[in-house]
């Protein structure tokens, strides 16, 4: 019988608990998000973050711009919502359309890595890589991770997995699930593979995996026949099919062969927006000066 791992009942924990250290502060956290484009599946996500901030006691502001705009009106707008100084997280929603996807990382350089709540920026690539996933202000340090690692990492320990000693393959080389998983994964005594979409036969190294964790946003890339008996797997991919959204894994054909199964729509991703805004919450906490739960 395969285990389902509830994301969305673990994310209700750690809403609760960000309410609490919200309602501490003297000013509420204030966080910004940059939607380009209209692209439905980033605008449901957008307005999913809103809504929990919301719940949390967040502020969310999201500034939105057309498909049209250039990279370098995109910049200028960004630098204007950085130099405000009000934002405790500022996060850009991806994927970003057509041409301008492909200056994502100057764009993302914009951001501070102390309002970078997403850990998205080529210097949180390098951090990550160091091991040296803090800011600091004023001699005091606080912990991020990358929401949607974050979120794998608490639904891990909610039923007590452990990645030591575990060949782990993770299916799809993004910026929100891949790449930084590798090096923390790594880091947790792991050995991991990469499949990405140069890879002929993913199955050659899912079949051998004990965890596979998929971030490829391609329906039912993977099936039952393609995994190991007992294996656990966490689905981080979603992609809209007729109008619903799905992940990368077949249900239907996995349970009964995994052990544990994390599934998309309703696990990884209802959590990923809990840990996101536990990130605006350490760094509103950092610039408060009050102790976080991540203080290092």
């Amino acid at each position: 019988m395969t285990i389902i791992l509830d994301g969305k009942k673990l994310s209700l924990e750690v809403i609760s608990q960000l309410s609490e250290r919200v309602n501490k502060l003297t000013r509420k956290p204030d966080l910004a998000v940059v939607l380009v484009g209209e692209n439905k599946g980033s605008e449901a996500f957008v307005r999913n973050k809103q809504a929990v901030a919301a719940r949390v006691g967040i502020g969310c502001r999201v500034f939105k711009y057309p498909n049209s705009i250039s990279v370098k009106d995109l910049s200028v707008n960004l630098n204007g919502i950085v130099r405000g100084e009000k934002y405790d997280g500022v996060i850009i929603q991806l994927p970003l359309p057509g041409l301008l996807d492909r200056s994502r990382y100057s764009l993302l350089r914009i951001i501070p890595e102390d309002r970078d709540a997403d850990c998205l920026s080529e210097k949180w690539q390098g951090r990550l890589l160091t091991g040296r996933n803090f800011v600091e202000q004023k001699g005091k340090k606080v912990e991020l991770l990358p929401p949607v690692a974050s979120a794998i990492f608490k639904l891990a320990d909610k039923y007590n997995i452990s990645f030591e000693n575990k060949n782990i393959v993770l299916v799809g080389w993004g910026d929100l699930v891949g790449k930084p998983l590798l090096p923390l994964l790594v880091r947790k005594g792991a050995t991991v593979t990469v499949c990405t979409s140069k890879t002929k036969d993913i199955s050659v190294f899912t079949k051998n995996a004990d965890i596979v964790i998929s971030g490829v946003g391609k329906a039912h890339i993977i099936i039952g026949l393609m995994l190991k008996r007992g294996a656990i797997v966490f689905d981080a991919g979603y992609t809209e099919i007729d109008g619903k959204m799905t992940g990368d894994i077949d249900i239907d054909s996995v349970k009964g062969v995994v052990e544990m199964l994390s599934p998309s729509p309703g696990g990884i991703g209802p959590l990923t927006v809990a840990c996101l805004l536990e990130n605006v919450v350490a760094l509103s906490e950092l610039r408060q000066n009050v102790n976080s739960k991540r203080s290092l």
